[in-house]
C-alpha cells in the first residue's frame, strides 16, 4: 500500500516540478502586491505542497489534509494577483491537484473527527473576502491597480446606468459629451461647492458630497473626490481623455475598485442623459464648462443601480468616492451639542472634515424653514457678520475663512441647496430664501447651530483618514450561523464575531481610537440588514463608577447603515479591548471590513476562542417587572437570575472566564450586571458587589465579562433604562466553568400582598428619636405567616426604617417584634423580613419612620404575607 502511495505521489511530484518554472517567468501583478511579495508567497505555497506530500507519506493524514488545503489556498491567492493568462492556467492546475490530493485523503476516511481549523485572518483568507466582494449591482468590478490610472482602449466599459423615470419622460437619450459641452474640461481647481447643481434626479446625497468636496478642494487643494477620476495630470487634476475613456475608482466592499466610463467611443452608449432640447439632466456645473460632476455621478449611479436612485446619505457616498471616514450623527436623539460643535468646528477649520445636513420625510416646514423633505444640504460658503446683520459671500475668486463660524455667542452654519434655483418653478422656496436677508445667491442660507436639530434630522460628516498616524484593517466573511444564536428582535440574526484590539497608549499624546465597521454588499440599496459594533475592556475587572450613563445611539446600536463608526478614548494603561461585531438580517453570509485608526499604535487581533459552556434564557420587561435603571425606586422589580458556576471538571484548570450578552430590540437601552449576591434578588448594590458590568446602557445589546471567576452562585440583573418600558430580551452566558441559569422569583412571589400610601405630616413625623410619633398601620394576619414589608419614598431617597409592634389590649404599640434594621437611604427603600410571625390576639402595628424628625414626605408600603392579610391606617 505504501509503495502504491509513493508511486501516486511521485507523479504528483513531477507535476509540482513543472510549476517551479513559475519563479523564472515574467509576470504582471494585480492589486497592490509587489513582485517580492508575490515571489515570497509562491515560495510558501511550494514549500507547503512539498510538506503536505511528506506528511501524507508519514501517514499523518490530518496534518497532510490541512497542509494540502493551505497550499491550495495560497496558490489561489497568487492566481488572483497575476494577470498573465499562462501563469493563471498553471496555478489553477497546481491548485486543483492539491485539492484532489486532499479529497483522496478525505474519501479514504483517514481523517479524525476533529474539524480543520481555519485562520480567517490570514492574508489568503482576507484576500478571498475582497475577491468575493467584486460583484456589485450586477457588475463585476476589478480591484484597483496603479495601471488603471491609464484607461485602456481595449477593456470593456460598464454599460450606462438605467435612466430615471423623470429622464425617460423628458425623452432623454445618451448624447456625447462633446456635443453637450463642446468647450468643457474635466475639472478646475477654481470650482466652488455652490457651482455644482443637482438636476431632476433623486441623488441629492451624491451631489452634496461632490459640492462639499469641491469646496474643500478650492480651500485646501485637496483633490477631494477628484482623485478618483482618471486620467490625471501631474498635479492630480483629472484631464480630458483623448479617446473619451475614463476610469473611476470607488472604495467599495473593503477595497478600491475600478470601472471604465465611455463618453465618446462608438458604439458604446453615449455619456450623458440629454433632453430633445439639448438640456442635460444630470449633475452640472453652473457654467457648464466641466464634465467631472456628470462623470462621477454616472459612474457612481452605475454601481448604485441607476439614475432612479432612492438616495443614500452623503457621508456614505463621499466615503466611496474619497475614502474619508463617514460619521452619521442623529440630531434629534441624545445629541451632545457642545462637544459635537467644538469637535466639528475645529475639524472643519483645519480642513479635516466636511459636513452635510439631511432632512427626514417629515421635515417640510419644520423649524420655521420651508425645507425639502428627505433632502441633503451642503455646509459651505463664507459668512460675514456685521452690526447691520449677516450676509453670505460666495465669490469664486476668494477662499472663505470658514464655513462654520462662532462669533460672540452665535454659532452658525452656511448651507447650500443642490437643486438649481434659476427656473421659476424651482423647489427652492421663497420662505427658505427669506431666511437670509442679504444673501448674494438665493440658494445660500445661514442657520444657527442651536436651531439645526429643529430643522434637520441628520448631520453627515466625513473625516480625513490621514489625520491618524496608525491604521489597521481586516476583512472577514462569516457563513450563515445554524446554532441557537437567533435574537428576539427579528429572529434573523445569523452572525456574531469576536475580535480583539491591541492599543498602545502614548502618554505624550492622548488620542482616541476610531473603529469603522463596513458591511460588504452586492446590493447597496438592500434593506433590513443591521450591523453593530461593541467595545469593552478585555481586562479582568469591569469598572463600575456608580453613575448611570446613556450613550449616543451610534455606540453599540444596531444600524441599517452600511457603515458604523465607534469612537472611544483608551483608558490609561489599558492595552487590549474585546470587539464584538454583530449582523442581523436575511443575508445568508456576512462579509465586512473593520478598520482601526488612531494616533496610538493599534492592531486588530483574532478574538479568543468561544468558551466551552453556554446557556441561554429569554425574558421580558412587563408591567410588573420593568423597573428601570438602578437610580429608580422600582429597580428591584427587574428580571434577575441565579447564575451558578460549578467547579471545573479538570482540577487546576487555567484562568476561568465568564461572558454575558443580552439583546433586545434596537430602540431599547439595556444593561446587564453580574453581582456577588449568592443568587438572591437584590434591590441595591455597591461597587464592591459588582463582579462584571458597567453603568452604561446600550441600545439593543449589552455585554459584560470577567476573568478569574470562581465557582459559586451569583445574581444577574437585566434592566432597561426607563421604568415601565415594555420589551422582550434574550441573555446568553458563556463560561469556561459549567454554568446554569434560573430565574429568581419576583419579590413577594406566592404571597398575599397589599399596597398602602401615606405621608409624614406635622404631628406624625417624629423620626427615629420618637419612633412612635410616626404614622401607624394595623396589620391583621389570618395565621402564622412570613411577612415582608418594603417602605419607599418615590419622590426622593430618605433615610428610612420600618418596624412591626405587637399591640396591647388598648391597641397601642407594646413590644417591638421585627425591624428593617438601621436606617438606610437606598433608592428602593427599606425592607423588613419576618419569619413565622405568630397569630396574635391583637393586631400588629406597622410604623414607618424617617431618620430625622419633621421630614415631611409621601411614602408607599408594599406588605407581603404568606397568609391572608389586611392593612389599614390607624
Amino acid at each position: 500500500m505504501k509503495s502504491r502511495l509513493r508511486g501516486e505521489l511521485r507523479g504528483f511530484g513531477r507535476f509540482l516540478a513543472l510549476c517551479r518554472a513559475l519563479r523564472d517567468t515574467a509576470y504582471t501583478l494585480a492589486d497592490q502586491v509587489t513582485p517580492e511579495q508575490w515571489a515570497a508567497k509562491y515560495h510558501d505555497a511550494q514549500a507547503a505542497a512539498a510538506r503536505a506530500t511528506k506528511l501524507e507519506l508519514a501517514r499523518d493524514y490530518d496534518a497532510a489534509f490541512k497542509t494540502y488545503l493551505a497550499a491550495a489556498q495560497t496558490y489561489m491567492f497568487l492566481l488572483r494577483h497575476t494577470t498573465d493568462p499562462e501563469i493563471k492556467q498553471r496555478i489553477r492546475t497546481v491548485s486543483g491537484k492539491l485539492v484532489e490530493r486532499a479529497g483522496k485523503i478525505k474519501q479514504a476516511n483517514k481523517l479524525s473527527k476533529n474539524p480543520v481549523a481555519k485562520n480567517d485572518l490570514s492574508i489568503e483568507e482576507q484576500d478571498s473576502v475582497l475577491a468575493s466582494g467584486s460583484l456589485i449591482s450586477g457588475h463585476r468590478l476589478a480591484r484597483w491597480t496603479p495601471g488603471d490610472a491609464c484607461p485602456s482602449s481595449t477593456s470593456a466599459a460598464l454599460p450606462s446606468p438605467p435612466m430615471s423615470p423623470a429622464q425617460l419622460m423628458a425623452g432623454c437619450t445618451w448624447v456625447r459629451a462633446a456635443v453637450v459641452f463642446p468647450q468643457a474640461v474635466v475639472a478646475k481647481d477654481t470650482t466652488r461647492g455652490k457651482d455644482i447643481l443637482q438636476d431632476n434626479v433623486s441623488d441629492c446625497s451624491i451631489v452634496t458630497a461632490l459640492m462639499v468636496a469641491a469646496e474643500h478642494n478650492a480651500r485646501f487643494r485637496s483633490r477631494l473626490a477628484l482623485s478618483c477620476l482618471f486620467p490625471q495630470d501631474s498635479s492630480g487634476l483629472p484631464i480630458t481623455s483623448e479617446d473619451g475613456r475614463y476610469n473611476v475608482r470607488f472604495l467599495v466592499n473593503g477595497t478600491w475598485r475600478s470601472t471604465d466610463i465611455i463618453v465618446v467611443q462608438i458604439p458604446i452608449d453615449d455619456t450623458l442623459p440629454v433632453t430633445p432640447e439639448k438640456l442635460p439632466m444630470c449633475a452640472l456645473v453652473k457654467d457648464q464648462d466641466q464634465l467631472g460632476p456628470a462623470l462621477l455621478e454616472k459612474a457612481y449611479l452605475t454601481i448604485m443601480g441607476g439614475y432612479d436612485f432612492a438616495g443614500s446619505n452623503s457621508a456614505n457616498d463621499l466615503y466611496a468616492i474619497s475614502g474619508w471616514i463617514p460619521e452619521n450623527i442623529p440630531l434629534r436623539r441624545r445629541l451632545r451639542s457642545e462637544g459635537t460643535w467644538h469637535r466639528l468646528s475645529r475639524g472643519f477649520y483645519m480642513g479635516k472634515c466636511v459636513l452635510t445636513l439631511g432632512t427626514s420625510a417629515d421635515d417640510a416646514g419644520s423649524g420655521g424653514l420651508d425645507l425639502i423633505p428627505s433632502h441633503s444640504y451642503a455646509v459651505i460658503g463664507k459668512l460675514n457678520l456685521s452690526s447691520s446683520g449677516c450676509s453670505v459671500s460666495t465669490h469664486a475668486d476668494r477662499v472663505p475663512a470658514t464655513d462654520v463660524r462662532e462669533t460672540g455667542d452665535r454659532r452658525q452654519l452656511v448651507l447650500v441647496n443642490p437643486w438649481r434655483s434659476d427656473p421659476p418653478e424651482s423647489t427652492w422656496t421663497s420662505g427658505l430664501r427669506d431666511t437670509l436677508p442679504s444673501a448674494e445667491d438665493p440658494e445660500v442660507m445661514v442657520i444657527d447651530w442651536e436651531d439645526v436639530p429643529a430643522s434637520f434630522a441628520f448631520l453627515n460628516v466625513n473625516w480625513d483618514p490621514a489625520s491618524f498616524d496608525y491604521t489597521d484593517r481586516v476583512h472577514l466573511s462569516l457563513p450563515a450561523h445554524k446554532g441557537s444564536d437567533t435574537p428576539v428582535t427579528a429572529q434573523k440574526r445569523k452572525h456574531l464575531r469576536h475580535l480583539r484590539l491591541r492599543v498602545e497608549p502614548d502618554a505624550a499624546c492622548e488620542s482616541d481610537v476610531w473603529l469603522l465597521l463596513a458591511r460588504h454588499t452586492a446590493n447597496p440599496l438592500e434593506k433590513n440588514e443591521f450591523i453593530s459594533l461593541d467595545v469593552a475592556l478585555a481586562s479582568a475587572i469591569s469598572r463600575q463608577d456608580g453613575v448611570v450613563a446613556l450613550p449616543p445611539p451610534p455606540a453599540s446600536a444596531m444600524t441599517d447603515n452600511l457603515y458604523d463608526l465607534y469612537r472611544f478614548m483608551p483608558e490609561a494603561g489599558a492595552s487590549v479591548y474585546d470587539v464584538t461585531i454583530a449582523h442581523e438580517g436575511p443575508s445568508p453570509t456576512f462579509a465586512f471590513t473593520l478598520t482601526a485608526l488612531s494616533n496610538c499604535n493599534v492592531r486588530i487581533l483574532d478574538g479568543s476562542p468561544p468558551l466551552p459552556y453556554k446557556v441561554e434564557v429569554g425574558g421580558a420587561w412587563t408591567a410588573t417587572t420593568a423597573g428601570g435603571n438602578h437610580t429608580c425606586h422600582t429597580f428591584y422589580r427587574n428580571p434577575q437570575y441565579l447564575l451558578k458556576l460549578d467547579a471545573p471538571i479538570s482540577p487546576g484548570a487555567e484562568q476561568q472566564r465568564i461572558e454575558v450578552l443580552a439583546e433586545t430590540d434596537k430602540e431599547t437601552p439595556i444593561n446587564v450586571r453580574l453581582l456577588y449576591a449568592d443568587g438572591k434578588r437584590v434591590d441595591h448594590f455597591a461597587n464592591r458587589d459588582v463582579l462584571a458590568g458597567e453603568s452604561t446602557y446600550n441600545y439593543g445589546r449589552a455585554s459584560c465579562a470577567r476573568d478569574e471567576v470562581s465557582p459559586g452562585r451569583y445574581t444577574l440583573v437585566v434592566s432597561s433604562f426607563q421604568p415601565d418600558h415594555l420589551a422582550s430580551f434574550k441573555v446568553a452566558v458563556r463560561s469556561s466553568l459549567p454554568v446554569e441559569i434560573a430565574a429568581i422569583p419576583p419579590e413577594g412571589a406566592g404571597m398575599f400582598s397589599r399596597r398602602v400610601d401615606g405621608a409624614w405630616v406635622p404631628g406624625q413625623a417624629g423620626g427615629k428619636s420618637q419612633p412612635l410619633e410616626n404614622p401607624r398601620f394595623r396589620l391583621r394576619l389570618a395565621g402564622t405567616a412570613n411577612v415582608k414589608i418594603r417602605l419607599q419614598t418615590p419622590e426622593r431617597p430618605l433615610e428610612l426604617a420600618v418596624s412591626i409592634y405587637a399591640s396591647d389590649s388598648s391597641g397601642q404599640p407594646a413590644q417591638l417584634v421585627a425591624s428593617s434594621g438601621p436606617y438606610v437611604d437606598h433608592v428602593c427603600g427599606a425592607v423588613l423580613s419576618a419569619r413565622n410571625l405568630p397569630l396574635a390576639a391583637s393586631d400588629y402595628i406597622v410604623i414607618p419612620s424617617t431618620a430625622r424628625p419633621k421630614e415631611y414626605a409621601a411614602f408607599e408600603m408594599l406588605v407581603y404575607a404568606s397568609t391572608k392579610l389586611e392593612v389599614s391606617p390607624l
